[in-house]
């Protein structure tokens, strides 16, 4: 692979020295040089051949994690198949075909194990499940499941080796749970509730991974995408699409994607998105009371259709179908184009010699198809001038001013409805992590930009601290409208933290609910460290801690602040006293700045951007020690479960 590539180059390298010896060679035999080198590189597909170079380098470091033998009772043949990350034909499985997902499904050898194919379901008898352990492309051992090793145990391991601060693929440690999540058809919506530190955002990217494997015609990468509420959220997620060979996917907040509906429709709005008052206020009743807006502009115009399909002057010119897909303005402009060719026909007939009755005929139809064609344009109008300011005015919504958060979605929906989104490409696939910090009037108009409803929706409502986010997941349902189904599923178990922190965790949790609280793995850890300070010495005694950690920095550390002015004297501390140890090695999380992430850094981090991270080992700086209310009580819930190793608590 790396011969041809270089091969490829050099070729590429010497037809272009050519072209400049001879750059007086006429424009026409130019242009066919350009085209024909570049059907010659499309026709050898750099882009496949570098992802497929990616991951032979990583087959070579670890070329399977398993291997399962299946064996047919009728005739006694055996398969046996090894599983690795990424295929090769005829020596390694895929871990996303679907002869894999027996490997995940059951825990020991066993007769009468099924799978599904494009042909139906199979049943055969699996008679061995093995699992390797690699390094460097040194096998270190392996061990047969029949002899019921818990599992438990061996994902315990393996997390316990991890240094956090980047997310890693669970390929070979997937659960049975996790792969029903994975494998779910992507053609509905799928809801998951998931604990805390369950992987919900770990399987998410695998599952897109798999869709991109199984469903290429369907669903395809550079028409997917993956959305979160914080930017620094997605950064980090974004790191694992290049583990699992997913290189061109689409993925940012809900804001971004507004800036690029309003730049690319050319709408004359201003915006000001960092406003986000009025969110809160969209319930349920409010969000459905959008939709009926919708819903009535829609029939109005399809009465008004109606009613111009039943007049005797124009019934003979309307094969027209009103589609309840489109906006009210592309139904009309399909309506005008369809006229438009009727009208170029019947001019083409007139011109071509049309004579007598004939004649007289397409006169009246060319005379006939103006007046409709006036009609539909005048529908148009009155939409555009008089309909839509009315819905804008009727919402609060003032385009004089600049549209906070709020004001822009309600904006973006209406708009949407009445004229469509003829400039936008709705995605084929849409996963949206820490979906409970979503609102309804945000799924509402993702919606809008989804196909067919085609949704996986990932969170947690006991890290819900957010207002405007869901109170419970059944409103979901409602909002996203266009799905075929909606399947639900629960993640019970941590995979993430020590027991220690996990009970820790609960505790906090546990004078409010007991639903969704965490289930621990029994995975054995140091005792969280409480300290209480008062707020003049709270950054001295923490700085004290943190300065010892940096004399060996092994792992990823994060700390995570309450109070802006821990975050600030924390920053210049670290910043100015060990510029030379954590060279590249601090990370500020900051929404506005390109963040690298590293598994061996010091994160320090304001309490809002930490959702979704992992670190080997935390510092909570100025936490409340007893929750004023439930959304306090999650807050610490949330900064707590950070931690995967070690925990200390500094109480202000």
């Amino acid at each position: 692979m790396e011969h041809a590539l270089n091969y490829m180059g050099e070729e590429n390298l010497r037809k272009l020295k050519d072209l400049r010896d001879n750059a007086e060679a006429n424009p026409t035999d130019l242009f066919m040089f350009i085209e024909q080198l570049h059907s010659h590189n499309q026709a050898f597909n750099f882009k496949d051949k570098f992802a497929q170079l990616e991951e032979l380098g990583f087959l070579l470091t670890e070329p399977y994690f398993s291997r399962i033998d299946l064996s047919t009772p009728a005739d006694g043949h055996t398969d046996r198949l090894y599983i690795g990350k990424f295929g090769v034909p005829g020596w390694i499985t895929d871990w996303r075909a679907k002869i894999a997902s027996v490997y995940y499904k059951y825990r020991y050898p066993q007769k009468q194990v099924a799978y599904d194919t494009e042909d139906g379901r199979i049943v055969r008898d699996l008679t061995l499940k093995r699992t390797f352990e690699f390094d460097a492309g040194e096998l270190l051992k392996y061990y047969n499941n029949d002899i019921h090793i818990d599992e438990n145990d061996i994902i315990g391991d393996k997390i316990a080796k991890r240094s956090g601060g980047v997310l890693e693929d669970i390929v070979a440690t997937i659960q049975a749970s996790q792969m029903a999540i994975i494998e779910h058809d992507p053609r509905g919506v799928c809801i998951v509730q998931g604990c805390v530190g369950s992987g919900k955002s770990t399987v998410a990217i695998h599952k897109l991974s798999h869709i991109f494997f199984n469903y290429p015609q369907l669903i395809r990468p550079h028409n997917a995408l993956l959305v979160a509420k914080n930017q620094i959220l997605v950064g980090y997620l974004a790191t694992l699409f290049p583990k699992l060979g997913i290189f061109d996917i689409k993925y940012g907040t809900l804001k971004d994607l507004l800036i690029r509906l309003v730049f690319a429709h050319e709408l004359k709005v201003t915006l000001d998105l960092d406003t986000e008052t009025g969110i809160e206020t969209m319930q349920l009743a409010d969000v459905q009371a959008l939709q009926a807006v919708e819903r009535t502009v829609r029939a109005q115009v399809e009465e008004q259709l109606a009613a111009l399909a039943e007049d005797p002057v124009y019934m003979a010119y309307f094969s027209f179908v009103y589609d309840a897909q489109l906006a009210a303005q592309e139904n009309l402009e399909v309506l005008l184009a369809d006229v438009e060719e009727e009208l170029k026909y019947q001019k083409d007939k007139l011109d071509s010699g049309a004579s007598g009755s004939f004649e007289l005929k397409c006169l009246t139809n060319i005379k006939n198809l103006k007046q409709l064609h006036k009609a539909v344009r005048k529908i148009g109008n009155t939409l555009r001038t008089s309909v839509f300011p009315a819905l804008l005015k009727a919402q609060g919504i003032n385009l004089k001013q600049k549209l906070g958060y709020a004001d822009a979605l309600k904006f973006m929906y209406v708009y949407a409805g009445v004229f469509g989104l003829a400039k936008f490409k709705k995605f084929e696939y849409c996963v949206v992590d820490e979906g409970q910090d979503f609102s309804l009037l945000e799924y509402l108009v993702l919606n809008k930009l989804v196909l067919r409803g085609r949704f996986c929706i990932l969170g947690d409502l006991n890290q819900a601290y957010i207002k405007s986010g869901l109170s419970g997941w059944e409103d979901i349902e409602a909002v996203i409208t266009d799905a075929n189904d909606c399947t639900k599923f629960e993640l019970t178990t941590n995979y993430r933290s020590t027991k220690p922190i996990i009970d820790f965790a609960c505790a906090i949790l546990s004078g409010y609910t007991t639903e969704f609280l965490p289930k621990s793995i029994n995975r054995q850890g140091s005792p969280v460290l409480e300290v209480s300070e008062t707020a003049d010495k709270l950054v001295d005694k923490v700085y004290l801690q943190l300065a010892q950690d940096l004399q060996a920095l092994d792992k990823s550390i994060g700390v995570i602040c309450y109070a802006e002015e821990d975050f600030a004297v924390l920053r210049e501390l670290l910043e100015t006293r060990h510029r030379n140890t954590l060279q590249d090695r601090l990370v500020v999380l900051n929404p506005r700045d390109r963040i690298f992430y590293t598994p061996k850094g010091v994160y320090l981090t304001m309490f809002a951007n930490c959702k979704g991270l992992e670190f080997a080992k935390v510092y909570v700086v100025g936490m409340p020690k007893v929750p004023a209310d439930l959304c306090e009580a999650k807050k610490n819930y949330v900064a707590v479960t950070r931690a995967m190793n070690e925990l200390v608590v500094f109480y202000r």
